[in-house]
C-alpha cells in the first residue's frame, strides 16, 4: 500500500514540475503572485466591512453592532470602497502582469506588452449597444479572471510573433531609445487592439444585453452556467458542489459562495417552518441540502475549505514564505475570504491543489450526511451569517448541539489530512523548478 502511495506522489509531482517549467504556465504564476499583496489588502478590508459593519455581519450580532449609526454606515462605505478599488481590479492587474510576464520570457518589451493586454483586457469589457456605451465594471475583479489571465498569455505571446526587436534595458535609457521602442511597436499594438474591437463587436451580437451578462466575460459564464438552486439529493450536491468549487480554481465565479449562504431555498424553508412548529430539528423533512452539508460543514474558511488549508501549511511550513502568506491569510479566512490564498499559494489555476480543493468539501459532505441521516445530530436549518467562523457555523445553525460542532471538528481534522500530502507534493515541484532555474 506505501509504494502505492508512493508511486501516486511521484506521478504528481513529475506533472506538477513539468508544469511550473512552461512558460505560460510560469507566467500565470507569477502575475498571481505579484498581485497578492493587493488581494490581501482588498481581502482584509472587505472582512472587517462584511463582519463589523454589515447589519448581518458576525461580529456586528455577536455585539449588537447598530449598523445604522452614522459612523458605522461611514465606515461601511469607506471601507466598500478600498475592496472595491483593490478586489474590483485584480483582473485588469491580471491582465497586464501575464502579458508582461510572457513578454519577458521572449526578451521583448514587457511594459509596451502589458499595457496592451490591459487595452485588450477592457475592450473585452467594454458594452457597444445603441444605447448606452460602458465598461462592464463588475468584470474587473474576480469575477473577470479567467478572460484575464486567457488575454493576457495570448497577448504577450502574439507580442513576442510580431514584434520581433528584442528589448534591452538599462537604467537610464535615452528619450531616442524609448522613442524607437514606441515606433517599432506600433504595428503589433495597432493589430492587438483593432484584433480585441473586432472581437468585442462580434459578441457583442451574440451575447446582447447592458449588464454583466453580455459580451465575452458573459458569454463564458453562460458556458459555465450553473443552476443556483439548493437539492435534497446527495449525489445532486456532490455534483453542483465539486463543478462550483472547480469553477472557482480556474477563475470563474459560481453559484455557491461561503459567504452568501443557501437559505432561501423551498427545502430549507420548509425545514425551518418545521423545526419552529415541532420544537425540533432532528426530524425536518429535508435533511440534506446544499445548506445543512456544504455551507456549514464544507466551507470553512471559503470555498474548498481552506481554513484547513491554512492550517495544513502552518503545520509543515511554519517559517517558510508560504507560512507567512498563510499566517496572513488566517484572519480574512476565519471570516470565510479567501482570496489572499487563491493568489498567495497560489490556488487559482493550479491543478494539483484543486483536487483536495474539490475532494476536501465532498468528504465533508459525507460525513455530515451520515451523521444527519442517523440522526446523531439535527440539520443547521438556522440562519447564520455567512461571515460566522466555518466551525461555529453548525454549531450555531442547530442553536447549539454540541455534536455538530464535535462533527464540524471532524471535518476541519479531517480537511487538513487531504490537504497535507498535496502541500507536501506543491512544494517539493517548486523547489526542484526553483533549482532548475538557478543552475540555468
Amino acid at each position: 500500500m506505501e509504494a502505492v502511495e508512493q508511486r501516486i506522489a511521484k506521478w504528481f509531482l513529475h506533472i506538477s514540475f513539468l508544469l511550473k517549467r512552461q512558460r505560460l504556465y510560469r507566467a500565470a504564476q507569477q502575475t498571481l503572485v505579484i498581485i497578492f499583496p493587493f488581494a490581501l489588502v482588498g481581502s482584509f478590508m472587505k472582512a472587517i466591512d462584511a463582519a463589523c459593519f454589515m447589519p448581518d455581519g458576525f461580529l456586528a450580532e455577536i455585539y449588537g453592532f447598530d449598523t445604522t449609526n452614522t459612523f458605522f454606515t461611514e465606515a461601511h462605505s469607506v471601507l466598500q470602497a478600498f475592496s472595491n478599488l483593490t478586489l474590483g481590479l485584480v483582473a485588469m492587474m491580471t491582465a497586464y502582469y501575464a502579458s508582461k510576464y510572457v513578454a519577458r520570457s521572449y526578451q521583448k518589451d514587457d511594459q509596451l506588452a502589458g499595457f496592451t493586454s490591459l487595452c485588450v483586457f477592457l475592450i473585452f469589457n467594454y458594452q457597444l449597444s445603441a444605447r448606452t456605451n460602458h465598461i462592464r465594471v463588475n468584470n474587473l475583479g474576480m469575477r473577470g479572471m479567467l478572460l484575464a489571465m486567457i488575454t493576457g498569455l495570448i497577448v504577450g505571446w502574439l507580442f513576442n510573433l510580431l514584434w520581433t526587436k528584442k528589448a534591452v534595458y538599462t537604467w537610464e535609457r535615452p528619450l531616442h531609445l524609448i522613442m524607437e521602442r514606441c515606433l517599432s511597436s506600433i504595428w503589433a499594438i495597432l493589430i492587438l487592439i483593432s484584433g480585441a474591437l473586432l472581437i468585442n463587436v462580434g459578441f457583442s451580437f451574440l451575447t446582447p444585453g447592458a449588464s454583466d451578462n453580455g459580451g465575452l466575460n458573459g458569454l463564458i459564464y453562460m458556458v459555465f452556467r450553473l443552476p443556483a438552486h439548493s437539492s435534497s439529493a446527495l449525489l445532486q450536491i456532490l455534483g453542483l458542489t465539486g463543478i462550483n468549487n472547480f469553477l472557482n480554481t480556474i477563475g470563474v465565479e459560481g453559484p455557491f459562495s461561503a459567504l452568501t449562504p443557501s437559505t432561501n431555498s423551498t427545502y430549507d424553508t420548509q425545514n425551518l417552518n418545521y423545526a419552529l412548529s415541532h420544537k425540533t430539528a432532528y426530524n425536518v423533512p429535508h435533511p440534506l441540502t446544499l445548506h445543512t452539508t456544504f455551507d456549514t460543514f464544507a466551507n470553512f474558511g471559503g470555498n474548498g475549505m481552506t481554513l484547513a488549508l491554512i492550517i495544513a501549511i502552518l503545520i509543515l511550513h511554519h517559517s517558510s514564505d508560504q507560512g507567512k502568506i498563510a499566517k496572513w491569510s488566517l484572519l480574512p479566512g476565519l471570516f470565510n475570504i479567501n482570496t489572499p490564498l487563491m493568489f498567495g499559494i497560489p490556488l487559482l489555476f493550479n491543478p494539483l491543489l484543486a483536487i483536495p480543493f474539490i475532494i476536501a468539501p465532498w468528504v465533508n459532505i459525507l460525513i455530515a450526511s451520515i451523521f444527519l441521516k442517523l440522526r446523531w445530530m439535527p440539520a443547521a436549518i438556522y440562519p447564520v451569517p455567512g461571515t460566522t467562523p466555518g466551525p461555529l457555523s453548525a454549531f450555531l445553525g442547530t442553536n447549539g448541539n454540541w455534536v455538530a460542532l464535535f462533527v464540524s471538528l471532524l471535518c476541519l481534522a479531517v480537511s487538513v489530512l487531504i490537504y497535507l500530502p498535496f502541500i507536501k507534493i506543491n512544494n517539493e515541484a517548486i523547489r526542484l523548478a526553483s533549482k532548475e532555474g538557478e543552475q540555468k
